[in-house]
């Protein structure tokens, strides 16, 4: 593998507008696994490190970030919000020192299903405590809205970064090694659930089919023993013949036969005083009244926009979810009808 402390990409192509900050490359194929990995998970909150070096260019006053590797972290799959640990992350080194001695951990990505991209308090804490190097970043991605968000911290406070570059980076050796050697990349497989129907389909078909070409072969097999024991006439010696019914005496036979008479079909009697007819009221449509202090969830929307648009201040979100009685682990439908705090 090409070193990537001076490995000049041939093709970078920026998303979003970079500014006269920290240049931050990631390679195009990790780019495609890590929205490949977030779209996997749609219920709860995942994420992992990510790999790669930390480089000055001659001449240059910012530092470059090349990305180029990713682990995955170790999933609790009771909880829907990404809680790290000191044993989490002495896992995650451990593996980075195993099987990427040539990288580092340059940062963390986590997933905000249905939230938006932003840092909560306890992310922003989360990253203080194990990614504490100024140059190291958070990428936040809603695989429900497809938004993505590039944060570093400055100053102590995070700060979106307004672009990045995708770069053809040089794959890391330990990425066509994690199969174990094969020398394939391993990836989790998608079920292709057409696929799977039609195969289950065809199964039962073959099934069905066997089954009854059994039975036919087994009704074949006893015809030789039916056919050994039946006597000259054709008919079984150790099987009883029915005997016929009598017919009915010829009475019965010359007595006409009077239909039984039909009861009146009953109407039924609407509820209320007999005799007295109950009009049926036109039912009315109950109008909504949306409240002045109340909200209805777009499409696209999160809590934080809905709490800047609303209130003026994304931070103020959490006041929503104690008004609402939700927490942030709640999924956002639309059309669902939030009540806003008073304005200060």
């Amino acid at each position: 593998m090409a070193d990537l402390k001076t490995y000049r990409p041939s093709h970078v192509t920026a998303v979003g507008s970079p500014g006269p900050h920290a240049r931050v490359l990631f390679r195009e194929g990790l780019y495609i696994e890590l929205d490949e990995f977030a779209q996997e998970h749609l219920d709860r909150e995942y994420g992992g490190v990510l790999l790669g070096i930390r480089r000055r260019p001659e001449g240059s006053q910012y530092d470059e970030i090349l990305i180029n590797g990713f682990i995955p972290f170790p999933q609790r799959y009771h909880l829907r919000r990404l809680s790290l640990g000191v044993a989490e992350m002495a896992e995650m080194h451990m593996k980075q020192e195993a099987h990427y001695p040539e990288l580092q951990i340059v940062g963390w990505i986590h997933t905000h299903p249905g939230f938006g991209t932003f840092l909560s308090q306890n992310d922003r804490q989360q990253h203080m405590e194990f990614f504490p190097e100024p140059w190291q970043i958070a990428l936040v991605v809603d695989p429900q809205n497809m938004a993505r968000g590039l944060y570093q911290f400055m100053d102590g406070e995070p700060q979106q970064l307004s672009g990045y570059y995708l770069a053809e980076l040089p794959p890391a050796r330990a990425v066509l090694k994690r199969s174990g050697g094969s020398g394939r990349r391993s990836r989790r497989r998608k079920v292709n659930y057409p696929r799977f129907a039609v195969a289950v389909l065809v199964l039962l078909f073959i099934m069905t089919g066997v089954g009854y070409g059994g039975l036919m072969l087994w009704d074949y097999l006893q015809l030789p023993n039916a056919s050994s024991s039946n006597n000259g006439d054709g008919r079984s010696a150790n099987t009883a013949q029915p005997t016929a019914p009598a017919p009915p005496p010829a009475e019965e036979l010359a007595r006409p036969v009077t239909p039984s008479p039909q009861p009146a079909p009953t109407q039924p009697t609407p509820a209320g005083n007999q005799g007295e007819s109950v009009a049926e009221e036109p039912a009315t449509e109950q109008q909504e009244v949306l409240a002045s202090n109340e909200y209805v969830v777009q499409p696209g929307d999160n809590l934080w926009a809905i709490s800047a648009s609303e209130l003026g201040d994304g931070s103020r979100f959490r006041e929503i979810l104690e008004l609402n009685n939700l927490n942030e682990n709640t999924v956002l439908q639309v059309g669902m009808v939030l009540r806003i705090p008073e304005s200060e």
